[in-house]
């Protein structure tokens, strides 16, 4: 991840106050980030052992899954021991002043500047001594400002969201590039001396179509993995050659779309009226007018943000009423 990325992860969670650290002798990236976030370092005195790590971090034995993650965790333990009589004291006064929400501007402001005097440091944010804080009466303009921040930052969560998706879809195309190339090795293996067989050529075939898929999605569309009709066998020799995961499929005719279910795939698009009855279907159905289908060698494509707005409708107007028959099945 780059720092940037860090640190847009991190301001998910809420302000942060402290970036600690495992070793006695701060590290330079950690001191970006905690620059750039504003914050205080903490760092012990001596690097944490590796006993005290195991002895911090023991209650969370199956959360972490590596070393870098225990090393992460007990860092932030140690902070948090060493500063939780001062987290507890700001949480007292502010609920007799009730702002709790200043909690992390008054942290920091006694962390950088060590002031002794807590309800002085919240003061300089409440304006009054000891009074029931009013909420200041924005301008119009600062209205503005404050809702025109509120979309960048919407947008921001949006474009962030269709980053990982597409992140995702390269995960998942990689993976089968990966196996489709460990099979061609075996096959090349285990018969040198003899022509290529049908299953090699299917092999190669379904290597050559995934490439395709891929630079489409580059181009920023999502491939339509187009179905003449239901049919398990069909379901699964497509499902076998460039995987379901993750996919947008169209039906050309509708009837046991239930048998999709389990290909856990990203929405099944549909060029008539979506019919009632979907809520048995664990996956979103999006209705489309054929004009926003584009061909790229053959295969049809539609735009990523044509397919995430759909979804986002889908949602909002209640169109995808297979979402609460999922919930209900899984409760």
């Amino acid at each position: 991840m780059t720092r940037a990325e860090i640190i847009r992860h991190i301001l998910r969670f809420g302000n942060p106050v402290i970036v600690s650290t495992d070793v006695s002798t701060t590290p330079s990236s950690v001191e970006k980030v905690a620059t750039k976030l504003g914050c205080v370092i903490y760092f012990p005195y001596a690097p944490i052992s590796l006993n005290e790590k195991r002895e911090l971090t023991k209650d969370y034995y199956h959360s972490v899954k590596n070393d870098h993650e225990i090393d992460a965790l007990s860092a932030a333990i140690k902070a948090w021991k060493h500063h939780r009589t001062l987290f507890s004291r700001v949480d007292d006064v502010l609920k007799k002043f009730g702002r709790q929400e200043i909690f992390a501007y008054v942290m920091l402001k006694i962390l950088k500047e060590e002031s002794p005097n807590i309800e002085d440091a919240i003061r300089e944010f409440i304006g009054k001594e000891k009074q029931p804080v009013e909420v200041e009466k924005m301008s119009k303009d600062e209205n503005i400002q404050k809702e025109f921040i509120e979309k960048l930052q919407k947008k921001l969560i949006e474009k962030q969201q269709l980053i990982d998706s597409l992140k995702n879809q390269n995960i998942l195309l990689s993976k089968a590039l990966n196996e489709i190339r460990k099979e061609i090795s075996r096959l090349k293996e285990s018969r040198p001396k003899i022509d290529r067989t049908e299953d090699y050529q299917e092999l190669e075939n379904s290597l050559g179509y995934l490439k395709k898929l891929r630079r489409i999605e580059n181009k920023g569309y999502y491939p339509v993995i187009e179905l003449e009709k239901i049919d398990l066998n069909l379901i699964e020799q497509v499902n076998d050659s460039i995987d379901l995961d993750g996919r947008v499929v169209l039906v050309n005719k509708k009837g046991n779309l239930n048998l999709l279910n389990d290909r856990n795939i990203k929405c099944l698009l549909t060029l008539d009226e979506i019919d009632s009855g979907i809520e048995n279907l664990e996956f979103p159905v999006v209705q489309i007018d054929s004009n926003t289908l584009e061909n790229f060698d053959d295969i049809k494509a539609v735009k990523i943000d044509y397919i995430e707005k759909g979804l986002a409708d889908a949602k909002k107007s209640g169109l995808i009423g297979w979402l609460k028959g999922y919930r209900k099945r899984r409760e």
